[in-house]
């Protein structure tokens, strides 16, 4: 019998080995051996992966990385292992090579474009069916740091800020996914606190009018009519392209408000939608499966992406067509690109003539 001493000693140890093999899981890809000195074993890493050939180039550069840990190419192994792994699109192991190279090698002529990638893996990661916001939010803050520490750097500075416009693109469409969410709910004070929230941290991305038209709406819903009218005259006077303008300026009309801005309705190229294929009169028109077919509708349309509100619990994958409805008209049909932990998103693949696709439609899984 073990005394309760021995067994205490016993777990900490199998602790303690368990973190070992943990610790080291980067690592278990490195050969044991390698002929050559580090400057033959540098120059060959590197063609490979001048070659594409990455899980190669990655053994050799985390070898000369633990083996030659002050060599004249301690630096470069580090950041290309970072490299290897963000081609193998194995984002986690890409931020930790990213983060030792800049952490040991600040001044280096890489450090801006590690840091960068350093942000856009963080991002990259946080774009699984379990998206998380916190990554995102990790993604901003090293991507900033890039425009921060290294100003001197114009191209790495430059893609920085537009990578982080993409990053808050998402961070913004989350926000407003879920405002959405709560409106259909009535919940319309939960669903305002998503708004503002959007509306005051993300004014640079593309859903902020349909953001704003959905906040008035909300506090019609509310029975605040004047910052509802707040509300509408922004989407008016601060985007006039929008297609939310006309909505916006309908709404204003009613509620009594004049010298009401026009509406600037010419498209811009990228919302344009030029369908991949387009149905034959006869399959514009039929009617929607009846029952035993999985059913949803669509969230938010943003050019040729579909957000829906099915997910998959509800036994949908990527890759998977519904059909779109409005009524008993079949107006279009979507492939799923990407399905999410509160959401899908899929892509317009066919339009019927002179149709569109619209928030509220309803989508069925093709059988």
């Amino acid at each position: 019998m073990f005394t309760n001493y021995q067994k205490s000693v016993f777990l900490s140890v199998g602790l303690l080995i368990m973190i070992g093999v943990t610790a080291c899981g980067p690592s278990m890809e490195t050969p044991k051996t390698l002929d050559g000195t580090e400057a033959e074993l540098t120059k060959q890493a590197q063609a490979y992966y001048a070659k594409g050939e990455y899980e190669k180039a990655l053994g050799y550069f985390l070898y000369i990385k633990d083996h030659f840990p002050r060599g004249s190419s301690a630096g470069l192994s580090r950041f290309y292992a970072g490299e290897c792994y963000f081609a193998l699109k194995r984002y986690e192991e890409a931020a930790a090579e990213y983060t030792s190279f800049r952490d040991f090698f600040p001044n280096d002529p890489m450090a801006a474009e590690a840091q960068y990638k350093l942000g856009v893996s963080r991002f990259k990661d946080a774009l699984g069916p379990e998206r998380d916001q916190t990554d995102l939010n990790e993604a901003v803050v090293e991507l900033q740091t890039v425009i921060d520490k290294y100003p001197d750097n114009a191209e790495m500075v430059e893609k920085a800020k537009t990578k982080i416009l993409e990053v808050q693109d998402k961070l913004a469409e989350h926000e407003y996914l879920v405002a959405r969410f709560y409106r259909i709910d009535g919940r319309y004070e939960a669903s305002n606190a998503r708004l503002r929230y959007l509306t005051e941290h993300y004014t640079q991305t593309d859903i902020m009018p349909d953001a704003l038209l959905m906040l008035g709406e909300n506090y019609l819903k509310l029975k605040n009519q004047e910052f509802a009218k707040e509300a509408f005259w922004r989407v008016t006077q601060e985007y006039p392209s929008s297609k939310s303008t006309e909505t916006a300026r309908k709404h204003l009309e009613k509620l009594g408000a004049t010298n009401i801005p026009a509406p600037v309705l010419t498209p811009t190229p990228s919302e344009i939608v030029e369908p991949a294929s387009t149905p034959t009169p006869d399959e514009t028109v039929a009617t929607p499966p009846a029952g035993g077919f999985r059913e949803g509708y669509v969230v938010l349309v943003r050019e040729q992406k579909i957000s829906i509100n099915l997910i998959r619990a509800d036994g949908i994958r990527e890759g998977m067509l519904l059909d779109v409805y409005q009524g008993e008209q079949l107006v279009g049909s979507i492939r799923l690109t990407d399905v999410q932990d509160g959401f899908s998103v899929g892509e317009i693949i066919s339009l019927a003539p002179g149709a569109s696709i619209a928030e509220d439609d309803r989508v069925v899984v093709r059988p």
